[in-house]
């Protein structure tokens, strides 16, 4: 439940597009197109690593490496106490990794180890949450294991009722 609820919440947009070389890791350019996630990292003194206006990579490729990478979000910010969130920079960038992590332990650690469990979000992931976009009033906790359960398996039996009535439409052809 951990690992699946962490790989959603990339799927929601809790993740970076750049590269090792500050070019989107979607195409290879600057300007190109990198999440709205990437707008709010700044370097530890609060130096922007995007141009506002343009959209563009400003910072170096050694920001990405410098373990002084920020999330600078105004709800962020405000949950972790006035200062921006610390995101996982670490010396040698992991693609997949780098940047699309904060540091703390908490659900969007960049690892787990085996038998922990993170069944919620902190508060600084919320707001991470609502910068990129996404409206979470009166939202504090994700659903039970049980819940989520009770879902897939209503899912998985639909979806399983589906595949059985197609295979008997297709023998009586």
């Amino acid at each position: 439940y951990s690992v699946a609820l962490h790989e959603v919440t990339h799927g929601l947009g809790f993740l970076s597009l750049l590269a090792a070389d500050g070019t989107s890791a979607l195409t290879g350019a600057d300007p190109g197109p990198y999440s709205v996630y990437d707008s709010f990292l700044q370097r530890g003194d609060g130096t922007k690593l995007f141009n506002a206006g343009a959209g563009d990579f400003t910072g170096s490729t050694s920001d990405l490496t410098s373990n002084d990478v920020f999330f600078g979000g105004p709800n962020a910010v405000a949950a972790n106490g006035g200062n921006p969130v610390q995101v996982y920079a670490p010396s040698t960038f992991a693609p997949g990794s780098s940047l699309s992590h904060v540091s703390a332990p908490s659900l969007m650690n960049f690892s787990i180890a085996p038998g922990v469990k993170r069944r919620t979000y902190s508060a600084q992931e919320l707001g991470i949450l609502e910068d990129i976009g996404y409206t979470l009033a009166g939202v504090s906790a994700v659903p039970e294991p049980s819940s989520l359960v009770l879902l897939l398996g209503a899912a998985s039996w639909a979806c399983c009722g589906r595949r059985r009535s197609d295979v008997a439409v297709n023998l009586a052809a």
